[in-house]
């Protein structure tokens, strides 16, 4: 029997900036409150190649997906930089026809009914070459009623022009390293190497308390430390710079290696 996906939830953002030669990098995700639900139609189709009166081979095109998003609220920066509005010095939002928004990978998570009755695991997923349409304009007057009202984001999902990756995604009892660091940093793996999770902790050297927001970059990638001051980022083996940096704060350069095994860094900003 198939599993049932329902409950869209822990929607994020991230920001896609590409090479030369397309191979994409992601900055932080970014957390987007508000999402209820989204639908995606896959773009391509199967064609019959014919030879000898039978089918002799089916190609098959794969475009990635179109459809919408359902949400409450769009957060002001997704607005600025993947819709394409402009924010002018006196904090008006404008639609501009010629402003060009970024890309972004898109993340979160559905419920998945589990094999046995009663469990039910989240599965999480990651759509990497996004692009966002203008939502719709909507309103009316206030009445007696709890309905809130959605904006619905037309998005886009192609393939990565580097190695023509859609999407991934993951379930927890498949990895529970990748699956709890998921949000921390975007997992993009195109030579499809063993990732292992290297958790940053950051506090401060007086006191000694964990340092929320701290801006963590470990071989490139980039994360965010949480409100227990840790970040966790997926590297294959390896020994990676670890860059550290928080407002009001020293940074600091440390040292990561990973061998065939999770890792850890503790760093203390001054």
């Amino acid at each position: 029997m198939e599993k049932v996906t329902y409950g869209l939830k822990s929607l994020h953002y991230a920001q896609k900036t590409e090479s030369e030669m397309g191979a994409p990098s992601f900055g932080t995700p970014k957390s987007w409150i508000g999402a209820s639900e989204m639908t995606l139609s896959p773009i391509g189709e199967i064609t019959p190649i014919y030879a000898d009166d039978v089918i002799f081979y089916k190609a098959r095109s794969n475009q990635g997906y179109d459809g919408s998003l359902s949400v409450l609220q769009i957060p002001e920066d997704f607005k600025i930089n993947h819709i394409g509005e402009y924010k002018d010095t006196n904090g008006v939002i404008i639609e501009k026809s010629n402003v060009i928004p970024y890309d972004f990978a898109l993340l979160g998570e559905f419920q998945v009914a589990g094999d046995e009755a009663g469990d039910a695991t989240g599965k999480r997923f990651a759509l990497y070459n996004c692009s966002a349409g203008r939502a719709d304009l909507a309103g009316k007057s206030k009445e007696d009623t709890i309905d809130p009202n959605m904006f619905e984001v037309p998005i886009t999902a192609n393939p990565t022009v580097s190695d023509e990756i859609v999407k991934a995604s993951i379930k927890k009892s498949d990895n529970e390293s990748v699956y709890n660091a998921w949000f921390d940093s975007v997992y993009y793996n195109p030579s499809y190497v063993t990732l292992y999770t290297v958790t940053v902790t950051v506090t401060a050297t007086t006191g000694g308390a964990a340092i929320a927001g701290a801006l963590v970059v470990v071989g490139g990638k980039v994360g965010i430390t949480n409100s227990s001051g840790i970040a966790r980022i997926l590297q294959p083996n390896g020994t990676y710079d670890v860059i550290v940096s928080a407002s009001g704060y020293t940074a600091e350069v440390s040292t990561a290696t990973v061998t065939s095994a999770n890792a850890s860094v503790a760093v203390d900003l001054v």
